[in-house]
Formats: C-alpha cells, sequence, structure tokens
C-alpha cells in the first residue's frame, strides 16, 4: 500500500509460531512507507516460571533475533520489543495505549503444539477490550490451508447501534482506500412470517435476533454516501435473516468478502457485544472492529 497522509502504527503481537505470523500477512495490507510496524512478543510469566533459570535467561536474546530477521517491506519503520506478562491481553493493551498503536492485528485461533504459543487463545479478550481498531485473521480456511489474502477488495461493513458519526465511517474510508474495489452495508431484516431458517430448521424463537440492535436504513444510507465522498464503491442492500451474526456471516459469504468491518463504540467494560463476538468466532474471513469514542 503507498504511503498514507496520516502515519499509522500497527501492533502485531507473535509468540514464535507460524500461526501468529499470519496476521503479518494482513498488516502488510495497510502499512505503507513512512508507517510503524510494533512486533510484540510477551512471555508469560507463568510459562517463565516452568522453565529452568539457565533456560528463561537465555530466552530474550533470542526471542529478539527472531524478531530482527522477520522480513519487512522496504520503507516500514519497525520497532521491536520483548516483555514479560502476567496477562498477556491486558500487556498488549497497555502497550497499544502507551504507544500511540492506531491498529492491533493478531490471528484468532489457538496454536496448539507448545503452551509457549498462546495468541489464540487471547484474541477474543484484546477484541472486546481494546479502544482502538482490531484486525482478526483467522490463519486456517475449512480444508486446513493457508488462507490466502489477497488483498480487501470485497468488504462486507456491519454498522453496529448506535449510529456511527461521520467522522468515524470517513476515517474508515480512508484506511481502505487503495485496497478496496466493493463495500456492502447489509440491513439485516427479520423475515415477515415464522417459518424455516436458512440453517437450521424452524424457527421457533422471536423473528428478530434480540441481542443486537438495529441500525436505521437512513443510517445506512448516510454512510454509504460518506464511503462514497472518499472514491469507494458502497451500496445497501437488505439481507433477510432471524439472526443478525449469521445474516453478516452468510452474507459476507454470498459476496465472497475478503474482509469484514464491524463498525461500532469502543467498549465500556469486559463484556462482549453478543451479535460481534458470534460473527468474530463464526468467521473464516478476517474481521476489522472499527471502534469510536462513545
Amino acid at each position: 500500500m503507498p504511503a498514507s497522509s496520516t502515519r499509522r502504527s500497527v501492533l502485531v503481537p507473535l509468540d514464535g509460531s507460524a500461526l501468529a505470523e499470519h496476521a503479518l500477512r494482513a498488516a502488510g495490507l495497510v502499512l505503507g512507507s513512512g508507517d510503524e510496524l510494533h512486533l510484540l512478543h510477551i512471555t508469560p510469566a507463568a510459562e517463565l516460571a516452568r522453565l529452568a533459570p539457565s533456560s528463561a535467561t537465555s530466552m530474550k536474546p533470542s526471542i529478539q533475533a527472531y524478531l530482527r530477521s522477520i522480513p519487512i517491506s522496504d520503507g516500514v519503520i519497525v520497532k521491536t520489543l520483548v516483555v514479560r506478562g502476567r496477562e498477556p491481553a491486558r500487556s498488549m493493551l497497555d502497550y497499544a495505549g502507551q504507544n500511540g498503536i492506531s491498529l492491533i492485528a493478531m490471528t484468532t485461533h489457538g496454536a496448539g503444539g507448545p503452551s509457549l504459543h498462546w495468541i489464540g487463545q487471547h484474541a477474543a479478550a484484546v477484541a472486546h477490550r481494546a479502544a482502538v481498531p482490531v484486525l482478526l485473521v483467522p490463519p486456517l480456511s475449512p480444508d486446513g490451508r493457508w488462507t490466502p489474502l489477497p488483498g480487501f477488495r470485497r468488504v462486507v461493513l456491519f454498522l453496529h447501534a448506535p449510529a456511527p458519526p461521520s467522522d468515524s465511517i470517513a476515517g474508515l474510508g480512508r484506511f481502505l482506500a487503495g485496497a478496496t474495489a466493493m463495500i456492502s452495508l447489509p440491513e439485516i431484516v427479520a423475515p415477515l412470517y415464522i417459518g424455516t431458517s436458512d440453517r437450521a430448521g424452524p424457527v421457533t424463537s422471536a423473528l428478530a435476533d434480540p441481542s443486537a440492535a438495529r441500525i436505521g436504513r437512513v443510517a445506512l444510507d448516510r454512510a454509504a454516501a460518506v464511503l462514497r465522498e472518499q472514491g469507494l464503491e458502497a451500496t445497501r442492500t437488505i439481507t433477510r435473516y432471524c439472526n443478525t451474526a449469521l445474516g453478516v456471516l452468510d452474507h459476507a459469504a454470498a459476496c465472497n468478502a475478503d474482509l469484514i468491518v464491524i463498525s461500532g463504540p469502543a467498549p465500556s467494560g469486559d463484556r462482549p457485544d453478543p451479535a460481534a463476538d458470534k460473527i468474530m468466532r463464526g468467521s473464516r474471513r478476517p474481521v476489522l472492529l472499527w471502534r469510536w469514542p462513545r
């Protein structure tokens, strides 16, 4: 991506696993010349306590060498740090707040193997508590292969209540500019009659998902207009579904989307948003949580 007018500072936490490094591919899609890439390796304190003193002492130099060996695009400013943390998610959030991070990019699933590979275990905690945008990258496709990241050319943007301010949507447009060809804004509408769902047989619950508030059609059209002012192709579409999260996921599959964006206010506590949580956990596509201040 070419240099942007505003310098970006992207944080990618790593644990030494190939799974965690998959987030670097996604970060590379939004980094340009002059941007900062922060590579943060957090060694859980509980894991260090299990190691022999000599092994624990020798770990930091080897981890630093590992971080410096990661190939990075020309023009990107790289900063590396190795820290010890009792709670990795809190360590990541503290680092982001103290270093002006504008985006956190990380993989979403547990790495398995050695217990020091912890990234996937803490992705949800970071996503629910971060005040800055978080890009979550699922590492594996359904057939078990690495998910390709050709670029964010087809994007599904789910606007969560309350309606987003125009400057937040404009900021999202600038973030995606140059990487996106088409943005779809689905309006998830409950069907008029109780019948059969598209997935799981008879619908016996309420017509609408009670856990997710709806965004009005006027707000969706206003957001699409703001994105078009940024030079992006943006259209509102109607998807009839009883469940908001499943509606977004199926709409993304129908569009063959490269990215799902969930736009909503910054979290006010540790309690996850139900619809956003379902989308994050159920998506086989990268998910970007785009935040704005409450």
